[in-house]
């Protein structure tokens, strides 16, 4: 896990960057993963699918924004950016 404050204009962001060393997450698929149910898990694993789907929403029920990209060395990569409040920094 990386953390960093990044100032844009007025306000300071946190950034949060969170690596696995999995298997990855296909570009195709990338954007679902963060759909209700959406679970892809591999070799038998079971899941509900609903995690990332609430990691989301409450990130962007504060402001923020996540994405999950592909790392070179395999895996995946999220980025998780919240927005400065009074009560977050």
């Amino acid at each position: 896990v990386q953390a960093e404050i990044e100032r844009r204009g007025d306000r300071r962001w946190l950034g949060l960057r969170l690596r696995d060393n999995g298997s990855g997450i296909p570009p195709e698929k990338r954007a679902r993963v963060f759909e209700p149910f959406f679970s892809e898990r591999p070799h038998g694993k079971r899941s509900t699918g609903l995690w990332l789907c609430f990691v989301r929403r409450v990130i962007e029920a504060h402001g923020g924004i996540v994405s999950v990209l592909e790392t070179p060395e395999g895996g995946a990569e999220f980025h998780i950016e919240i927005p400065e409040t009074e009560k977050l920094l």
